[in-house]
């Protein structure tokens, strides 16, 4: 959201960020009805994660358009959040409904809490995008 309008997410969303609906990986058009016209969400990275890379062994896995993906750009900007995930997050004490559930299912001290963003933050150790199957797998550690 920064890259894009130099504004954090909730900043920017503003009351969207609580009420729209948010579903399936976005697209060149959905993601434009979701950051734009603000009218329903979509999820740059989705699931269901694979069964060989899961949180619980520090591995993380989305499916994403691999259209949409192709903007180097775009994935620049979100391999860079992958890489420090809490340089990119608002933190929770600048926004207005910080403990409210956004569309994406997550609150905002939620996500500062799991990624220990006041603290070791969790970072990528590495990211590899496989266009062909359209899925981008995530190694991560927390920090010392």
């Amino acid at each position: 959201m920064r890259s894009m309008s130099g504004l954090g997410y909730y900043e920017y969303m503003g009351d969207a960020a609580y009420t729209l609906s948010t579903t399936g990986t976005c697209n060149r058009e959905t993601l434009d009805t979701y950051l734009v016209k603000k009218e329903r969400g979509c999820f740059l990275l989705g699931g269901p994660p694979l069964p060989d890379c899961l949180n619980v062994d520090a591995c993380a896995s989305f499916r994403y358009d691999v259209d949409l993906f192709s903007d180097p750009a775009l994935r620049d900007v979100v391999t860079a959040a992958l890489q420090r995930p809490c340089d990119y997050l608002t933190p929770p004490a600048q926004v207005k409904h910080w403990d409210a559930t956004a569309n994406f299912g997550m609150a905002a001290i939620s996500n500062w809490r799991i990624l220990q963003c006041d603290g070791k933050q969790v970072f990528s150790t590495s990211i590899e995008f496989n266009d062909a199957d359209a899925v981008v797998r995530v190694r991560f550690a927390r920090g010392a």
